[in-house]
């Protein structure tokens, strides 16, 4: 619990991770300013990388299904007004969609750490292509766009730091001697299986199955018996590529629903039950279906829901509890 988060708080906070022995390499997080402060106090020889999901996603995504609904509204009532053919407002409203969703997909696939290839997208030359979109994007003439512009320029020096690491997991696979074009096919495999993480749309997310297990065909095929072992190693590498706190939003995403139905009944004993929840449920799908974190972080196994071991906990604190 914190009465406020302001800098003062948060560097504390970021003081008692490394008391408590963990040592910070990276920090990813938003704009927040109380964030930012105390990151750069407690902080200051950590990577710093900008949450790519609230700097572009979130931030532009937003405005792309905002002008969508607008132009189905304008059509809708253009029909039920008998016009043959779209308004001048309808027209311009399209216009507006298709200019600036085409920009947006153009930064997001800038994001991308890898080209179609399967080479190492280039830091400097994925900045300008992004820093170009943005800029036609003020040429649209909506405030609001503008608005959003200013805020993706500010952070755009931090934006791609993650591109460091993306080479530096290559260099390391290299280390094994893995074959270029299997190193290519894998790391296209990894990069479609997070677009199968993150999409949302059932179609985008087909495609993403799709285009992910024909390079995992191609690289079994190339690798024969070895696959199972390079792709560990390889997949294992390139999980350190961390662009977004994704980790971060998979728990507010949990806790937010019980803060929004508690307000302001919010205690530190409820925290401390949500986190007990949180670190000992066991995962029902992805690659750790069937693990709980607790049992990731320590390499313990643990038997029973967590239900049933938080009785075991209690009844072991407080023998009386349950009499």
């Amino acid at each position: 619990m914190a009465e406020k988060r302001d800098g003062e708080v948060w560097r504390k906070h970021f003081d008692e991770v490394k008391e408590s022995g963990v040592s910070v390499i990276g920090v990813v997080r938003d704009e927040g300013k109380g964030l930012a402060s105390g990151a750069k106090e407690s902080l200051p020889e950590a990577i710093y990388q900008v949450d790519s999901y609230h700097a572009i996603a979130h931030r532009f995504g937003e405005l792309v299904g905002k002008f969508e609904k607008k132009v189905t509204k304008l059509k809708e009532a253009d029909t039920k007004d008998g016009l043959e053919k779209n308004s001048k407002e309808t027209d311009k409203a399209i216009e507006l969609f298709n200019n600036f969703s085409y920009l947006y997909y153009c930064i997001i696939n800038e994001l991308k750490p890898f080209h179609n290839s399967g080479e190492i997208r280039n830091r400097t030359t994925a900045e300008g292509e992004i820093m170009a979109a943005l800029e036609l994007m003020q040429t649209l003439g909506d405030d609001e766009i503008n608005k959003r512009v200013r805020g993706a320029i500010k952070v755009l020096p931090n934006l791609l730091n993650y591109f460091q690491q993306t080479k530096e997991s290559i260099e390391e696979c290299k280390k094994e001697k893995i074959d270029k074009e299997v190193l290519e096919f894998l790391s296209l495999a990894w990069q479609w299986g997070k677009a199968v993480i993150k999409a949302k749309n059932i179609d985008r997310k087909h495609r993403a199955i799709e285009q992910r297990d024909i390079y995992i065909f191609f690289a079994k095929e190339l690798l024969k018996d070895r696959y199972e072992s390079i792709s560990q190693l390889v997949f294992g590498k390139l999980e350190l590529i961390i662009q977004a706190s994704s980790m971060v939003e998979c728990i507010n995403s949990i806790l937010r629903p019980y803060l929004n139905n508690s307000k302001n009944n919010v205690c530190q004993k409820f925290l401390n039950l949500f986190m007990f929840y949180h670190n000992h449920r066991q995962y029902r799908a992805g690659k750790r279906k069937g693990s709980s974190p607790i049992e990731l972080l320590t390499g313990e196994v643990y038997k029973g829901n967590w239900v049933e071991l938080l009785m075991d906990y209690v009844e072991k604190e407080e023998p009386s509890f349950f009499l």
